[in-house]
């Protein structure tokens, strides 16, 4: 019963992070929550998440995106646990679309 409260706790602070994403100025602080929570068992949890990192990347300007992103991307898709790898692959696709020179490394 818990893991289920902590689960909706969970999801219910990623769709209030969406919801600010387009008011907050500093909403870039709040990416390596984001990214922990894409890596959590539930799935519910896992998609809000990228969606929500993924958000919160196109109010990024393109150099900030291949600063902040790309990194996230390359080091989730390098995940040993499943949950972080199947949440890695949209955001190695939308990070492949916003990279400058890291492309090579994208394709890896």
């Amino acid at each position: 019963m818990v893991q289920k409260e902590e689960d909706e706790v969970l999801y219910a602070l990623v769709v209030n992070l969406k919801k600010i994403q387009a008011i907050a100025d500093e909403i870039e602080e709040f990416i390596p929550l984001i990214v922990s929570l894409c890596s959590v068992q539930e799935a519910l949890v896992r998609e809000a998440s990228v969606e929500a990192l993924i958000g919160i990347a196109k109010h990024l300007k393109k150099e900030k995106k291949a600063k902040e992103v790309v990194p996230i991307a390359l080091k989730m898709s390098k995940a040993k646990d499943f949950p972080t790898l199947i949440s890695s692959i949209p955001i190695l696709v939308y990070s492949y679309k916003c990279a400058i020179s890291e492309k090579k490394d994208l394709r890896s």
